[in-house]
């Protein structure tokens, strides 16, 4: 029996593939894909009033 191991794709590997379907490609598949997941009642989805749509990281520490 032959078994196979499977790796995530590496950041480089991932920005070759984007490059080589090009945008009109992902432009797609993101349509196909990208759904609102927090509701009103998801704790966290919304600040303000307002819904968050994309977090990228960033800390901030006002204490230092």
């Amino acid at each position: 029996m032959l078994t196979q191991t499977l790796r995530a794709a590496t950041p480089t590997a991932r920005r070759v593939a984007r490059a080589r379907v090009g945008p009109q490609v992902m432009s797609k598949l993101f349509s196909k894909i990208a759904q609102v997941r927090g509701t009103e009642q998801t704790q966290g989805a919304f600040l303000g009033g307002l819904r968050i749509m994309a977090i990228d990281g960033t800390v901030m520490d006002g204490g230092r």
